[in-house]
């Protein structure tokens, strides 16, 4: 099977709140179920044998700049198994992702919500949680 190749190949361009552009490939930018929509919604998703370069561009005019690129990072590293973060110990990895101010953390968390990336949400929510749970 040739799809995730493909996906791995494709670049798609996110444009955050600010205007910035981020390039990312198409496997790890799907780990958003609101970015798969999208893309499904454009016709942009690519069939089996179609390697086509172009770049799909989607508008992000809800998340900040250091929230996608934050998430992003997170999607790189998770890409092949996004479900995988939800079954799993906190890696050594994830602690220190996770490793960002209160505020910031929440933003995370509401982002993931937002844009669909259970792993990410799993993630975020139980660290919130924890944090919630350390100030009582």
């Amino acid at each position: 099977m040739t799809r995730p190749r493909v996906e791995a190949e494709r670049t798609l361009r996110l444009v955050s709140l600010e205007g910035e552009t981020f390039d990312t490939d198409l496997l790890a930018a799907t780990t958003s179920g609101y970015i798969k929509e999208c893309l499904q919604e454009n016709g942009d998703m690519p069939e089996e044998e179609q390697a086509e370069q172009q770049t799909a561009v989607i508008s992000l005019p809800f998340v900040r700049s250091p929230i996608l690129s934050k998430i992003l990072t997170w999607a790189q590293h998770h890409k092949a198994e996004p479900e995988a973060a939800l079954q799993q110990e906190l890696s050594a990895w994830d602690a220190e992702f996770l490793n960002i101010d209160g505020t910031t953390l929440l933003e995370l968390a509401m982002m993931a919500y937002f844009l669909d990336i259970k792993g990410l949400l799993e993630l975020t929510a139980a660290a919130v949680a924890k944090g919630i749970m350390m100030e009582h």
